[in-house]
């Protein structure tokens, strides 16, 4: 824990910055300071298939779970810096969105192997 997901539309990275994005994100969860680093988990997923209300387009969304213990102003500072790391790999994607989402303790689970 945390884990940020990047869902992707097909159509709003190049196949080349999807590795970039996903380096950017991850360093921003590393170093905001919220999180041990060594739990930190990063990872994109492309959707293929997807519709963008009546004129298409293509969109990024970011989902950052976490567990509860951080104030709201913390968890807009991280979308902030999410935001400005991210700007650059971005391009013509028509719509990036990002959510921060506190997971409930009592009902995850988490195993670790040696």
């Amino acid at each position: 824990m945390p884990h940020c997901v990047i869902e992707y539309s097909a159509n709003a990275l190049a196949a080349d910055k999807v590795t970039a994005l996903t380096d950017a994100a991850h360093g921003v969860m590393l170093s905001c300071g919220l999180f041990e680093p060594a739990s930190v988990k990063s990872r994109a997923i492309k959707l293929e298939h997807f519709r963008l209300g009546e004129q298409g387009g293509s969109f990024v969304h970011i989902s950052i779970a976490i567990m509860p213990g951080r104030s709201d102003g913390q968890k807009q500072t991280l979308l902030q810096a999410m935001d400005e790391a991210l700007a650059p790999w971005l391009g013509d994607c028509n719509s990036l969105t990002m959510e921060v989402v506190e997971l409930v303790q009592s009902a995850y689970f988490k195993r670790l192997r040696p």
